[in-house]
């Protein structure tokens, strides 16, 4: 907590006290020390006449999520590309629930992901059931619906979209909140919009599994606002299937044409778990044609979460996310040879890999190549239902 400058300076925090003489003071609580619940910081400030200022703060003592912000700031991922990238950054919008699905705005303005208020990795890694999905809650419940369901389950395990939006790009996001989209018993995510302006979406794609399924299908939307409201249309059933199309990514190329990348785990054609696909539209979304695995970057590992982007040059790069070398997520981005051809990469370049993070992934980037992507950590110690945590981060282009 910084004080004043050029004060003679005590903080009282219940059972402790200390005193900085005339500089700014900063002070680390070891909140491990105190029990968990509300408790009030007082700081009071003396000047050399003896003048006296004091505010109180309350804050709540939460340790259980104290070891996860520990946890988290001794790891960190690692740019591979220095010269081109600065110092990546959390974003202040995690709050202990599981932030997915990243989509950022080309203008850097807005922001969305896919929430689950649970330790995600773990209930899937875990392979549990439904009936045991509260044992993983954890995080804000943002207002979802987790009661209604057709199992009777609760809560139930349920995915909604979030939305934020700041004014200027030199401002911080500062919360989430529950979007027009969210609704009950299904599960909507991987929002991904091309913005007509500032406050109009051209055209945006998101998932949903309101299907027979109960897998994810890619859904529409058309000239709506940048928090828009209801369940679009389904695209075409030539992408659509009883399999899974998830992640999905849109482009405009002119006034007709639009392009759709997206990956998927069980679609017949794929090379490894998780292979890339791609579809166009020459008739602004009228019809689409049959998908076609990317295969110029699909391996026998997993390539999936992507995410076209066109530079300044006009040059178009796939990013996207794949097992590296260290076992572990990575961001990658592969450079279009031919133009006009979606399946034609040349080789994969490593953007961000996770260092000492168990992965990053989720790549989203703005006009100026500023990066919006994923960090997953582990937390050493975690039980079996609390283990795991993923977090928006911010990677600056120089």
């Amino acid at each position: 907590m910084k004080i004043f400058s050029a004060l003679l300076v005590f903080v009282f925090c219940l059972n402790f006290t200390v005193r900085a003489d005339w500089k700014d003071f900063d002070y680390t609580w070891d909140t491990t020390s105190q029990t968990d619940g509300a408790k009030n910081i007082l700081a009071a400030a003396y000047d050399d006449v003896g003048n006296r200022t004091e505010s109180t703060l309350p804050v709540t003592v939460d340790n259980a999520q104290a070891a996860w912000w520990a946890a988290k700031d001794s790891q960190a991922p690692v740019v591979a590309l220095p010269a081109e990238f600065g110092t990546p950054y959390p974003q202040p919008l995690a709050n202990m629930g599981w932030e997915d699905g990243l989509f950022l705005t080309r203008d850097g303005l807005n922001l969305y992901c896919s929430y689950i208020p649970a330790d995600y990795l773990s209930f899937t890694i875990n392979a549990d059931t439904l009936d045991h999905y509260y044992l993983y809650q954890r995080g804000s419940v943002m207002g979802m619906d987790l009661v209604t369901n057709p199992a009777g389950s609760f809560p139930w395990f349920h995915v909604d979209i979030l939305y934020a939006h700041r004014n200027s790009a030199s401002e911080p996001f500062t919360s989430f909140q529950l979007s027009n989209m969210a609704r009950s018993v299904y599960a909507e995510g991987g929002f991904c919009a091309v913005q007509a302006n500032s406050a109009l979406l051209d055209i945006a794609v998101f998932t949903s599994n309101d299907n027979s399924s109960f897998k994810t299908d890619i859904r529409y939307f058309m000239n709506v606002p940048n928090n828009p409201t209801g369940l679009g249309t389904s695209l075409s059933a030539v992408v659509n299937t009883d399999d899974t199309e998830d992640n999905p990514h849109i482009e405009r190329l002119d006034a007709n044409n639009l392009v759709v990348f997206f990956d998927s785990n069980d679609r017949p054609g794929n090379v490894g778990m998780l292979d890339i696909w791609y579809t166009t539209s020459p008739d602004n979304g009228t019809t689409w044609t049959a998908p076609v695995n990317v295969s110029s970057v699909n391996t026998v590992n997993d390539e999936h979460q992507p995410h076209l982007y066109k530079d300044k040059t006009g040059q178009w790069f796939l990013y996207y996310s794949a097992t590296h070398t260290d076992g572990k997520l990575a961001i990658f981005r592969a450079r279009q040879l031919t133009p006009g051809n979606w399946n034609s990469w040349g080789p994969k370049e490593l953007v961000v890999s996770a260092g000492t993070t168990l992965g990053v992934g989720e790549p989203t980037l703005t006009e100026n190549g500023d990066i919006s992507f994923l960090v997953v950590f582990k937390k050493t110690g975690g039980t079996a239902y609390d283990q795991y945590d993923a977090d928006p981060w911010f990677l600056p282009k120089k």
